[in-house]
């Protein structure tokens, strides 16, 4: 065997890949591999683990093995998941793609601190994940809460919280079939009762990744449809609220991304006139 050749290890349980986890330093996890190009060291897959391949069906959430094909989601269809994250689903790349890729693999793509597609449907639905390490049991934890993962930590499964959303909104931008600089997601829910804005989520996610409940908190208890006035108002707000966590440096958008994060928070409010 050439010196430095990468050796392909197998687990088909949580417990063996853990014990992979813990004992050889810096082994790669892979599931589609559709991120890395290049293997880069020993590494062992995910797809062998039954367990992480699991679709489970509850009356308020969908419990999503981490090794879950994109496809494999896209297959339920809505209403069995949320519509804003089915429209996620289709804009990544193709079926072929689809297949191979995963839904914690496009989450833990996004550890680099670029967020991948489905981050910000995932953080505008309240979605948690489920996280393994050698030496601490299962605990769960609202992605919303995440900065960064711990270290030799294996993502298990996602707990997607199903909910009946009048208006669903999901945009990217940046080229088509690749991403860059330019690249995010945005996601837009409102909930309506009796002409009144009950709830909404909105969050943006690619270089820079945040959700705007100061936004969320003005519009909640609106009165329905939205004038004009208000519409224009609403988004003069999102750019305020937008530059004040620029000035904390929660937020510096490139000039480009803050021009289309507004246009998006714009048209999705005329979806409430």
């Amino acid at each position: 065997m050439e010196e430095n050749t990468p050796i392909m290890y197998r687990a088909e349980t949580i417990d063996a890949a853990l014990s992979l986890v813990k004992n050889i330093s810096g082994i790669q996890i892979v599931a589609g591999a559709t991120h890395d190009t290049k293997i880069k060291g020993d590494f062992f897959s995910l797809r062998h683990i039954q367990e992480l391949c699991v679709i489970d069906k509850k009356e308020r959430n969908v419990d999503v093995g981490a090794a879950v094909p994109l496809s494999a989601l896209l297959e339920l269809g809505t209403p069995r998941i949320p519509q804003v994250l089915f429209d996620a689903l289709s804009s990544i790349a193709n079926p072929f793609v689809r297949n191979l890729a995963t839904i914690g693999g496009n989450i833990c793509a996004s550890v680099s601190g670029f967020k991948h597609t489905l981050y910000a449907p995932l953080l505008a639905l309240d979605a948690r994940v489920e996280i393994r390490t050698p030496s601490e049991l299962p605990h769960s934890i609202a992605l919303s809460k995440i900065s960064t993962f711990p270290e030799k930590f294996l993502l298990t499964k996602i707990r997607i919280p199903l909910e009946d959303w009048d208006i669903s909104v999901f945009r990217r931008t940046g080229p088509s079939g690749r991403l860059n600089e330019e690249s995010a997601s945005f996601a837009f829910l409102a909930k309506m009762e009796k002409d009144v804005l009950s709830k909404i989520a909105i969050a943006f996610a690619g270089s820079i990744c945040f959700r705007n409940k100061e936004l969320e908190n003005i519009m909640q208890g609106i009165k329905l449809p939205l004038s004009d006035k208000q519409i224009e108002d609403l988004t003069k707000k999102a750019e305020e609220i937008l530059f004040a966590s620029e000035e904390k440096k929660v937020a510096p958008l490139p000039t480009f991304l803050r021009s289309q994060y507004l246009n998006l928070i714009h048209y999705s409010l005329e979806q409430l006139s």
